[in-house]
């Protein structure tokens, strides 16, 4: 995914830049009290070359730059957030939310211990354990999903059998004409299908909920890592091995927005979501080179 807005833009648009333009208005305005109209236009003119020349070389700085991903991946992540929270809400709310404004504040936390010059932990590795948080938002989308399909018309499982035994019972009878037979054998196929879709929906429920139950434990045993080692040298590789326990498979989540006809929202919220991930391996590369 390409950067959304280019660097120039985010110079344009950065506090300083408008500090900076607001101070030399000033600045060009104090100088036309005593000297008149031309030293303002002047002044003006100063300001105008001053700009093309800050235009054409800070957005190329690597600090700069740096600033500017950093804010598109905030971004990126704050976007991802309100569409889930909102998504989630139209569904009835998750019961594990209070799990997820826990693992944020752990997050948070970490930020905080990153811009500590004296550890070793890095915004980068932080920010990896955020976008974890947000896989466990997605999963609160699927749980609310799950638990509010029931009152949308989907039985349970002892129904939809009840129904398929009545359907054989009835294909077992004698004297049934070609079309009642018929629609009797198409009833018996949806009937058996859809307690088909029901056990796996169990089995797919069982495991959602077990992540749900496990991520946030696991981010306590990270969050817990790094507060106790916050100098340990091998700091990096310490996440890297937490931060694998803490991923979801993508064929677990894929089936269950499949079943819960997730599929289109799923592909939307995940361009977004790869974009905090797309732009730092960007980010990284630009460095690594320059």
């Amino acid at each position: 995914m390409s950067k959304r807005t280019p660097y120039w833009l985010d110079f344009l648009r950065h506090p300083a830049h408008t500090t900076a333009l607001l101070a030399g208005f000033a600045g060009s305005l104090m100088a036309s009290l005593p000297w008149g109209g031309d030293a303002f236009a002047l002044g003006l003119l100063g300001m105008a070359a001053i700009e093309i020349v800050a235009v054409a070389f800070v957005p190329s700085l690597p600090s700069f730059r740096e600033w500017a991903d950093d804010k598109e991946r905030r971004q990126a992540r704050a976007r991802l957030r309100e569409r889930l929270m909102t998504e989630i809400a139209a569904h009835g709310d998750s019961s594990h939310l209070p799990s997820f404004t826990q693992m944020e504040q752990r997050v948070a936390s970490l930020y905080r211990m990153a811009d500590d010059t004296s550890s070793t932990l890095t915004r980068n590795d932080v920010e990896q354990l955020e976008d974890a948080t947000l896989d466990y938002l997605r999963l609160c989308l699927s749980d609310a999903v799950m638990k509010d399909g029931p009152r949308q018309g989907s039985g349970p499982a002892s129904s939809i059998e009840s129904k398929l035994r009545e359907v054989q019972a009835r294909l077992a009878q004698t004297g049934l004409s070609a079309q009642e037979a018929q629609q009797l054998r198409r009833a018996e196929v949806d009937f058996a299908e859809a307690l088909a879709r029901q056990g796996r929906m169990a089995t797919r429920q069982a495991m959602l909920e077990a992540a749900l139950v496990s991520m946030p434990v696991r981010m306590d045993e990270v969050y817990q890592l790094v507060m106790s080692s916050p100098r340990a040298g091998n700091l990096g590789s310490m996440l890297e091995d937490s931060l694998s326990k803490l991923r979801i498979t993508e064929e677990v989540s894929m089936e269950l927005d499949n079943d819960l006809g997730l599929t289109r929202l799923t592909d939307n919220l995940a361009s977004v979501a790869q974009a905090p991930r797309l732009i730092a391996q960007r980010a990284a590369n630009t460095n690594k080179h320059s």
